[in-house]
């Protein structure tokens, strides 16, 4: 397990790593790490999932719609090669839509805290979310969970590169219980990073430690009318990804959703010195989103604040900075300053630029039952550097 200070080397830099809970390291049975998602349909299914030093046979999950809880339902021991403790993860069914549950983990005479979340509704509910990704473990990613924190969204969705442990576990240890204050209470659902791909492991660190719904690497899901399609690129959007993510987006348009929100880790329009736009997915994936209308395309992966005009056929359509209608082109958003180290742009902006800027950022994105969706990137200090909407 991780020790009390540990040196990292990664692509954050070299920092010390601390233990953060030692209390509860000393504790064999006591639950860490513990989180929350949606499970499928997110209006009535949540998954818990938390690490135990050692494996008990008595492990459970106790949830109520009141703190004397009343329910209880057995987890499944998740096992992977690359494991650092014992891990749990628990399926609550049969929720009530929008409804708060009140739930603990572990095993009499070692339990979690007492926790609430809750459920999304199945109805147009207005609501906000948070956003990033390239997040980490050190003092800008402590930063950007403080500040989503504060902002106390309904979900919070990672845009990848979640913990860049690079195959190293103790740094995903670290980055979830960092992470279980907020997590514990608030739904997160990530998209996967090329850095989630871990040297000889591959996304088994990834699978193992978050419980998501469908195959977990890409997957959907809804809150109200709004759908997310949450896509897997890192591989490049092969065949069977484009496949999945057409089929994806044309039940969406089936099911007449009123917002259609795509996340995903590798942008396709993007001016970050070295990197550029990138062709091969705008080749394999741009005519896909074009075609089902798609409204929002958030990303992560460059370590910045960049955000394109609404496009059609890889081409920007008006160059409105702040107001849009429904229809006239997805606009993609790269929030990948989560708080891994930033990168440099180059030289010059493209024309698909409506805003960038090198910094730390968060996405707040506001969608009520009627009138505009509205996105909002904030800075560490507070402060608004782009903000926009799209009315209906």
């Amino acid at each position: 397990m991780v020790a009390c200070l540990v040196g990292v080397v990664s692509s954050q830099g070299t920092a010390p790593l601390p233990d953060i809970r030692p209390d509860t390291r000393a504790k064999p049975d006591t639950p860490w790490q513990v989180h929350v998602a949606y499970g499928s349909p997110a209006s009535t299914s949540l998954t818990v999932t938390w690490q135990v030093q050692r494996e008990t046979r008595d492990a459970v999950v106790e949830y109520g719609s009141t703190p004397k809880l009343g329910s209880r339902v057995d987890p499944l021991r998740i096992v992977y090669a690359s494991a650092t403790g014992v891990t749990y993860a628990a399926k609550l069914d049969g929720l009530k839509p929008a409804s708060t549950i009140h739930y603990r983990v572990g095993r009499p005479g070692a339990w979690s805290q007492i926790f609430a979340t809750r459920t999304a509704p199945s109805v147009p509910t207005p609501f906000m979310f948070t956003a990033f990704g390239d997040q980490g473990v050190l003092a800008a990613g402590r930063q950007s969970l403080a500040d989503i924190t504060a902002d106390a969204p309904d979900f919070h969705v990672l845009l990848g590169d979640v913990s860049y442990a690079n195959g190293f576990q103790p740094i995903w240890d670290a980055w979830f219980d960092m992470m279980e204050p907020f997590a514990a209470r608030i739904p997160v659902m990530p998209a996967i990073g090329n850095h989630e791909y871990e040297k000889e492991i591959g996304p088994m660190s990834y699978l193992g430690r978050f419980t998501l719904p469908e195959d977990e690497l890409q997957y959907t899901f809804d809150w109200g009318d709004v759908r997310f399609v949450v896509a897997n690129t890192v591989l490049g959007m092969t065949d069977a990804q484009l496949e999945w993510l057409d089929r994806s987006l044309a039940q969406a348009r089936k099911d007449r959703v009123r917002w259609l929100i795509v996340c995903q880790h590798f942008p396709l329009f993007g001016t970050t010195a070295g990197r550029g736009f990138n062709m091969p997915l705008i080749t394999r994936e741009s005519a896909v989103i074009d075609k089902y209308d798609v409204d929002l395309v958030l990303c992560g992966h460059d370590h910045v604040y960049e955000r394109s005009y609404p496009v059609i056929g890889r081409k920007p359509v008006t160059d409105e900075r702040t107001h849009y209608r429904k229809g006239m082109g997805p606009i993609h958003v790269i929030a990948g300053g989560g708080g891994a180290g930033l990168y440099k742009f180059a030289p010059r902006p493209s024309t698909f630029n409506a805003i960038r800027e090198l910094t730390h950022a968060r996405l707040r994105v506001t969608v009520p039952v009627d009138g505009a969706l509205r996105v909002e990137a904030v800075r560490p200090d507070g402060s608004t550097l782009d903000r926009f909407e799209i009315a209906p």
